[in-house]
């Protein structure tokens, strides 16, 4: 998006095509995480008859291997998103390469494999990618977000239609963000929700009355 396209937009508009490019390039993460699992698998866990073996994983020199392939697919694939032409020798750059692509390094995926050896099925791999992804979401959220000020969060609570269940006006900007990030990922806001939001940055939610449980009323507005 252009300063021109940025400056006409207006701040939920902006915030809205930034967090749709964050969708995106965290989708785009997801399917790569599943990638490197699934390439090092096929071309390091099959046995004689075509079949995977994870018992493999327990071989040191297996796993060194497996590292290798994994690293090579995240690092590739992160040297193309940010442009970089890092030497894999570089072990300091790689990681912050990984890290900032992939949300771990290879000296991390290193110490998991060689910890879990023929534990670290694709299911348990699946696992670790959700966590590892959901944090990537969040701070591709909170970047997609940071053009937002305090002035913003009536709009933005207006917006989400629960005006009538949270006190805008002892909101920050990036509180409001975050149910927003969630409201367009659920289509709803409940009570549990919002309080799920703050518990997670370990505030209190601001309700206008917090007693009040009835998790009809937030619906996404229409």
């Amino acid at each position: 998006m252009t300063k021109k396209s940025q400056k006409e937009s207006g701040p939920i508009e902006t915030l809205e095509q930034l967090l749709g490019k964050a969708k995106k390039i965290a989708n785009t993460t997801e399917h790569e995480h599943t990638a490197a699992y699934t390439n090092a698998a096929e071309a390091l866990l099959k046995d004689a008859e075509g079949n995977i073996d994870y018992e493999l994983l327990e071989e040191p020199d297996i796993q060194d291997k497996f590292v290798d392939k994994m690293t090579d697919h995240y690092l590739k694939k992160a040297k193309d998103y940010f442009k970089s032409d890092v030497s894999k020798g570089d072990k300091f750059q790689t990681d912050l390469l990984l890290e900032a692509y992939a949300g771990i390094t290879g000296s991390q995926l290193r110490s998991m494999i060689k910890t879990h050896g023929k534990d670290y099925t694709h299911q348990q791999h699946e696992h670790v990618r959700g966590e590892l992804v959901k944090r990537i979401r969040q701070k591709l959220n909170q970047t997609a977000a940071s053009h937002l000020k305090d002035e913003h969060v009536p709009d933005l609570v207006k917006k989400m239609g629960i005006e009538g269940i949270v006190d805008a006006s002892k909101m920050k900007a990036e509180d409001a963000a975050e149910l927003y990030g969630v409201w367009k990922e659920k289509g709803a806001l409940s009570h549990e929700m919002i309080r799920d939001v703050y518990r997670a940055q370990g505030a209190s939610p601001i309700f206008l009355n917090p007693k009040k449980k009835q998790n009809e009323e937030y619906k996404k507005a229409a």
